[in-house]
């Protein structure tokens, strides 16, 4: 652990203000030197008379102290001795903004945050916000936003396929960091190896002993900027996430973070933008993929074009051809019920004259009893309601090979694809008992719904025409109403 401490240029103002008398004093020497002379001294006599008072009545300055990483390039390290870094340069300038004197604690990162737990330290320079640090912290404002990504070696990045979970070798992260806490949670399948900081981590990829680590893209443009193109050479392979650095202090101190906030809006956003600027303008190693990804997406591109000159016609085709199914779809839906319309049914029953030789069928015509009723009594909207009722009833009655359609007002017809009569006349009175038993409910009035059923079955080898089956089909549905309705009327075409 690394101390250092900084201290604020004002911490004498009352001898600054008298220095700064005495320089324009002398300017003015040169026409009145004795008379001037007579006032620096008699100055200088008041000075020493009243700075032993001055200096007891100043209250002593304030010093906060901060801890931060020693290795975490661009934001803190040391080099030759001393503090550097985006957020070293940042508590410098408050405390210039401020007057309060600022000294830095360098240390390993599960360190750094141990120091403010500990009261070692007043605040943490600045960390990524978790819920696991909400626990031990109170956060301050942003600072700036920081992006971490996956780095891999070029081999091992021939064998993923987009998916971070495939990562079978271990991936470096330092200890006690953000990474950390997020792959823990969000790729637990992750083998993870901790480091106490990013430069050991980046010595261990270097050597070899590590194929793949977690850092944000700042800290990867000090360390990878300069690699060189050996088996080892490293590349970003995905962004993980992105979350702005916030200050910190432990969590409690509602004054600190207070009195914090207050200095930091003295921080100009001029001021802020050129610490970023001089910190984060490193050449980004994101760049050197992308050029390797530019020289292979404009191969690519080449191969591809004509590929899609070729499939440009067939994919135009295919949309149409899409769109003209949902034009069908539509011209073959009743609109209130969702189901086949009459032009679809017709379309099959022509259908089933060719095929009728080798399959047997019913083809049941049906009605809804009384449905005027409903519409003078209730209105037109509850009829409508009743019909979709209807249509549900009615389609889960039947089974998937069958037809249904809506072919005008309340009258309905079902194709059932079946062998016999009998299970015909099953089917049929399945359908009404289905309906007749199941009141409908509106507001608070209750109303029952009942069908007719004319059931026509046609035997396979039969001859027959589409304008007589429904005929016949009607002929018995009006029978089945005449009989006093809510019931089936069944015979075989004759």
């Amino acid at each position: 652990m690394t101390q250092f401490i900084v201290y604020n240029a004002t911490q004498w103002p009352f001898l600054y203000v008298f220095l700064r008398r005495e320089k324009r004093t002398e300017t003015f020497c040169s026409s009145k030197t004795h008379h001037i002379s007579k006032k620096i001294y008699f100055s200088l006599f008041i000075f020493c008379l009243l700075s032993p008072l001055y200096l007891q009545a100043q209250p002593e300055k304030q010093e906060l102290i901060i801890s931060h990483s020693a290795s975490w390039k661009p934001y803190s390290y040391i080099e030759a001795g001393e503090p550097k870094g985006l957020l070293i340069d940042y508590w410098l300038l408050y405390s210039k903004v401020s007057g309060v004197n600022v000294r830095f604690i360098l240390a390993d990162w599960q360190e750094s945050l141990d120091n403010v737990v500990h009261e070692r330290a007043d605040l943490h320079a600045g960390l990524l916000s978790s819920k696991q640090r909400e626990e031990l912290f109170y956060f301050g404002k942003e600072i700036i936003n920081l992006q971490a990504a996956l780095y891999v070696t070029k081999e091992l990045s021939k064998d993923l396929k987009g998916d971070i979970s495939q990562v079978e070798a271990p991936v470096g992260v330092v200890s006690g960091g953000y990474e950390e806490y997020f792959l823990k949670k969000k790729y637990p399948s992750l083998i993870l190896v901790a480091f106490p900081n990013n430069g050991v981590m980046y010595n261990a990829a270097k050597s070899g002993h590590l194929k793949s680590f977690v850092t944000d893209t700042q800290v990867a443009n000090f360390y990878l900027n300069n690699q060189d193109k050996s088996t080892n050479y490293f590349i970003p392979y995905k962004v993980i996430f992105e979350q702005p650095i916030r200050y910190a202090v432990k969590k409690g101190n509602e004054e600190l973070l207070n009195t914090l906030h207050g200095h930091v809006k003295l921080i100009t956003e001029y001021d802020l933008h050129n610490i970023k600027e001089k910190w984060t303008n490193a050449a980004p190693t994101i760049d050197v993929w992308l050029k390797q990804a530019l020289v292979v997406g404009v191969i690519l591109f080449f191969i591809s074009y004509v590929y899609l000159l070729k499939k440009l016609v067939s994919h135009r085709t295919k949309i149409l051809a899409v769109q003209n199914k949902k034009l069908q779809k539509e011209a073959n839906t009743d609109v209130l019920t969702g189901l086949f319309n009459r032009r679809y049914l017709m379309a099959k029953v022509n259908s089933l004259s060719i095929e009728s030789k080798k399959h047997s069928f019913a083809f049941l015509m049906v009605d809804i009893d009384y449905f005027k009723r409903i519409n003078d009594e209730y209105g037109h909207h509850i009829g409508d309601k009743a019909l979709k009722v209807i249509a549900e009833r009615l389609s889960a009655s039947i089974r998937k090979q069958d037809t249904l359609a809506r072919i005008g007002g309340e009258e309905f017809c079902i194709i059932l694809d079946i062998q016999s009569f009998e299970d015909a006349i099953k089917i049929a009175q399945k359908i009404n008992n289905n309906i007749s038993s199941h009141p409908c409910k509106h507001e608070n009035n209750i109303f029952n719904i009942t069908v007719s059923i004319g059931c026509s079955f046609i035997k396979k080898n039969r001859v027959w025409q589409g304008s007589t089956l429904l005929k016949h089909a009607d002929e018995l549905l009006y029978q089945s109403k005449s009989n006093g309705r809510n019931q089936v009327t069944s015979e075989n075409y004759a």
